[in-house]
């Protein structure tokens, strides 16, 4: 199977389905999206995607009352698989601004996004309230995913403690005072933590110290602001 990125495909539109069939019927928010915000119109280009890598081209046949048919134009193909993946875990604050981070993360190709539990973290989890977190995640990113072009959704996973964070290996722990260009881990996984606002305790950064620190610059930075500036400098430097 050929091996390209659905960006490559200069088509105006991208939505994540669950089969690359050779006619396709998209409805639902997504058929309302594409054509009565998007007002797609027979004959455009466009792409889908399954979720899990694979993307496929697709011309418009018919676009009205909030649902789009299409018909293959191509046949599958597999989207690169970036190494090594990274896994954000970071400590979401109170707000709409953790949905940000995994709407930006989503769009800078971050393989994993899990929130991080810490004795600073502002949210607080139980089974009800953190389930319906990671359901409003799960929508960010395959929201994001389809403005972004992705073939693959990241995987929204549990919480993580950062004693989770301590026995992994690859762990690369975001920090103010961490060199701006760090040996990077061998693997093919970065966990890249990102503390809570007013950072880990000294018993949490002990426990983190023999993990590899990345520097941020010299200012104090937001949760989410760390988040995404962690994932665009390791997104650089694994492509160097």
């Amino acid at each position: 199977m050929t091996t390209a990125f659905a960006g490559d495909a200069h088509a105006v539109a991208h939505v994540i389905v669950e089969d690359l069939g050779t006619d396709l019927t998209v409805e639902g928010a997504h058929g309302h999206h594409l054509a009565r915000v998007r007002r797609l119109r027979p004959g455009e280009r466009m792409t889908a995607a399954d979720g899990v890598g694979t993307w496929r081209a697709y011309e418009v046949a018919t676009s009205a009352k909030g649902r789009v048919t299409l018909v293959a134009i191509g046949e599958p193909v597999t989207e690169p698989v970036r190494l090594p993946r990274i896994e954000l875990v970071f400590a979401p604050t109170k707000g709409g601004q953790p949905e940000r981070v995994v709407q930006h993360a989503t769009e800078l190709g971050v393989a994993g996004i899990h929130p991080l539990v810490t004795e600073r973290t502002v949210v607080r989890w139980d089974d009800v309230r953190g389930a319906d977190v990671l359901e409003r995640f799960r929508r960010v990113a395959l929201e994001a995913a389809c403005q972004s072009f992705r073939a693959s959704l990241p995987v929204i996973g549990e919480p993580l403690t950062v004693d989770d964070l301590a026995t992994r290996d690859g762990v690369i722990v975001a920090d103010r005072g961490g060199p701006k260009r760090p040996e990077m881990p061998a693997g093919e996984v970065w966990w890249v933590g990102i503390g809570p606002e007013g950072g880990f305790t000294p018993e949490e950064a002990s426990r983190l110290r023999r993990k590899q620190c990345l520097g941020l610059g010299d200012q104090v930075l937001r949760t989410e602001t760390a988040a995404l500036a962690a994932c665009t400098i390791l997104a650089t430097l694994r492509d160097i």
